[in-house]
C-alpha cells in the first residue's frame, strides 16, 4: 500500500494537489494503490485538502507533530526545520502513516505554484 504525505501553505488550492499528483504520475509508476493521504494534524482540516481527499476517495490521516518529528527524512528543508523541528512534513507524514518498516518510494516534490509538497511511502497494511 502507498501512503502520500502532504505539506502545504494555508492558501493551498486543490489545483496545487492535483498538480503534484500529475507530476508524480508523469515521472514514475507507483508500486501499488494509494491507501491514504497524511499530513500534520493541525493542517488536516484545510478545506482544499478535505476536498482533494474526498475527490480521490481516500482516507486522510492526521499525524501528530511528535510522530512526524520521530521520522528520519532525506530532505532537510530549512523552513520545515525552523517551523516544526523536522526535515520535511510531506516525507515524515508519508513515513508515519505507512508505519514501522516503511520506506519512501518518491521523495519530496514541490508543486509548480510552490504551495504544496508531497512524498510517497510504501508500507504494509495499516
Amino acid at each position: 500500500m502507498i501512503f502520500v504525505g502532504l505539506g502545504f501553505r494555508k492558501a493551498v488550492t486543490t489545483k496545487s494537489f492535483e498538480n503534484l499528483f500529475r507530476q508524480v504520475f508523469n515521472l514514475t509508476e507507483l508500486p501499488g494503490p494509494i491507501k491514504a493521504l497524511a499530513t500534520l494534524d493541525t493542517k488536516a482540516l484545510n478545506p482544499a485538502l478535505q476536498e482533494f481527499a474526498a475527490a480521490k476517495k481516500v482516507t486522510l490521516i492526521p499525524v501528530s507533530l511528535e510522530n512526524l518529528q520521530r521520522q528520519i527524512t532525506p530532505t532537510q528543508s530549512p523552513a520545515a526545520q525552523a517551523a516544526y523541528g523536522l526535515g520535511s512534513i510531506a516525507e515524515a507524514a508519508a513515513l508515519a502513516a505507512a508505519g514501522d518498516g516503511s520506506s519512501l518510494t518518491f521523495r519530496r516534490l514541490v508543486s509548480n505554484d510552490k504551495m504544496a509538497t508531497c512524498a510517497f511511502a510504501k508500507g504494509s497494511f495499516k
